[in-house]
């Protein structure tokens, strides 16, 4: 194989490593909102493990944009003109890792936001006993 592939693999290795480790920061996450109580509160806890699943997604994206020019737009083939295999199997892989970074991304946001919202409406009713409640008051008559 040309010498790009070689190069570009490794640095894909890098990036499907850092998507590993962001799964798995979203994976502890959701492992300790769900075993949240009001007695323990680790909001810091959820912060930390949301905020280092972002930065490691944005740096394996940044990585994998980085790797693409390096490695791959000095190889790619003219327009209307069929590019070597090698080529289109890194491409391929690129695709595949750009597409597994995105929907990381998404469950991300995803599950940050219900998660804090559930954690949130589950210490609501603890926090806010001393609140009173709404008055009702009947509807006005109509005609005076």
């Amino acid at each position: 194989p040309p010498p790009y592939v070689a190069a570009f693999t490794a640095a894909c290795a890098d990036v499907a490593a850092d998507a590993r480790k962001a799964r798995s920061n979203l994976a502890q996450l959701e492992t300790l909102v769900r075993g949240a109580s009001i007695f323990s509160d680790p909001a810091e806890k959820i912060a930390h493990l949301v905020h280092a699943a972002s930065d490691r997604l944005g740096r394996a994206a940044a990585a994998l944009a980085n790797a693409r020019r390096r490695h791959l737009d000095a190889h790619r083939p003219r327009a209307g003109k069929e590019g070597p295999l090698a080529y289109k199997h890194c491409a391929a892989i690129e695709a595949a890792l750009a597409a597994d970074l995105d929907k990381i991304s998404r469950d991300l946001r995803a599950r940050a936001r219900d998660e804090l919202r559930e954690f949130g409406a589950a210490r609501r009713p603890v926090l806010c006993r001393h609140a009173r409640p709404v008055p009702t008051y009947p509807p006005l008559p109509t005609s005076f």
